[in-house]
């Protein structure tokens, strides 16, 4: 249970990110949840120290601040589904590292978000993953992190019910298409 695994660390979840744009923190898809990018933020403001790694913070720095940002993307997680246990993976990280020119240690300080994810969610923490570093980043934070989960059941019944009535009409349409296909026999041609 990642609740009970990050209460035994000693970890409590920051409140929700507010966007600071036109976008939403998390949207779900089907069994897919893509929690936009987080950076770190502590009660609702980037926390220091800012700037680049390599220059202004060193790649532990990043790794913590990297690790914070997943703290934000899982708050944004549970908002969105009323609990981190209907997570069943995590799928995919993307890491943003804001770098000093020369600084080639990008994995290493994204790696702040991958072992955390691993510690709270086991097996099913291990994931894809890219680590990029970058000019700048939004209000001169050193890391942004945007995290893709897979989750369990189906967003609500009415999903569930337009689901079926997708289903339904791709049953027909492919029903008509192969009547139309018997009707024209075996050698006949279709109009082009």
């Amino acid at each position: 249970m990642p609740e009970e695994k990050l209460r035994q660390k000693g970890i409590v979840l920051p409140e929700p990110p507010k966007p600071i744009g036109t976008y939403l923190p998390a949207v779900r898809s089907g069994n897919i949840l893509f929690v936009s990018g987080m950076i770190p933020k502590i009660a609702g403001q980037p926390s220091s120290p800012k700037g680049k790694v390599g220059r202004d913070l060193t790649s532990q720095e990043g790794y913590d601040a990297a690790r914070l940002c997943v703290l934000n993307a899982l708050a944004a997680a549970k908002t969105e589904l009323g609990g981190l246990d209907r997570i069943s993976r995590v799928i995919k990280v993307v890491g943003y590292v804001a770098s000093a020119e020369g600084f080639a240690d990008q994995p290493l300080v994204i790696n702040g978000a991958s072992d955390l994810l691993v510690d709270v969610f086991g097996d099913k923490g291990k994931h894809a993953r890219v680590s990029v570093g970058v000019a700048e980043l939004p209000g001169n934070v050193p890391v942004e992190v945007e995290v893709t989960f897979e989750v369990k059941g189906s967003e609500t019944g009415a999903d569930i019910e337009a689901d079926h009535v997708q289903e339904n009409l791709l049953k027909e349409a492919e029903q008509k298409t192969s009547a139309r296909r018997r009707s024209r026999g075996p050698y006949r041609k279709a109009a082009i």
